[in-house]
């Protein structure tokens, strides 16, 4: 994994096809909780809430994994020494009925992970420019701005898209929606 993570820090300023594979998203989520548990600090609650029966998607698992964690590290620091973290999946699905409530996604199968925190949140004037490369709302010493950025990008790559919702005071939650994984149908 920290192969494929410094290769894709290497790749950020010259991009390169990627090779998609099939992920098994409670995999990643396993990795990412297990990580998030062992590191953050222990006067942080960290939960989750995970459907059982994810569907499977097409992509870079090593991507993916590093979105959620990136996430996951934002929101620990929204929360500062002690606060509430939730890691969450589901299995969505979008169409005719249910479109109106997501109108900047297609029709189809997703797996939407959330990452909710109980922190700071965003004022309203930065929230529309989070996905901004080197924008931050931190010291220079602490942040470069990159982190949402390279996630918006690596969500569109894979065809998906991600919405944020915050109040100040009341924390942030990130909604990544990924495509499934549809068994090509013979003719």
């Amino acid at each position: 994994r920290a192969r494929d993570l410094t290769k894709g820090l290497l790749s950020f300023g010259k991009p390169t096809p990627k090779r998609k594979e099939l992920v098994k998203p409670h995999q990643l989520l396993k990795e990412i909780s297990k990580v998030v548990t062992q590191t953050f600090p222990k006067t942080i609650t960290f939960n989750e809430e995970i459907e059982k029966n994810l569907s499977d998607i097409l992509g870079s698992g090593t991507e993916i994994y590093q979105i959620l964690l990136n996430l996951c590290v934002n929101a620990k620091e929204a929360t500062g020494s002690k606060g509430g973290i939730k890691l969450s999946a589901k299995n969505i699905t979008i169409d005719r009925n249910n479109i109106i409530n997501y109108p900047l996604l297609k029709e189809g199968n997703y797996v939407c992970f959330s990452v909710s925190d109980d922190g700071e949140g965003i004022d309203e004037k930065n929230l529309t420019r989070i996905f901004e490369p080197y924008f931050s709302t931190r010291t220079k010493d602490t942040g470069s701005g990159l982190g949402l950025y390279v996630t918006y990008g690596i969500v569109k790559a894979h065809n998906g898209h991600i919405e944020v919702s915050s109040k100040l005071g009341k924390g942030t939650t990130f909604d990544v929606y990924i495509p499934t994984f549809e068994v090509p149908k013979e003719k």
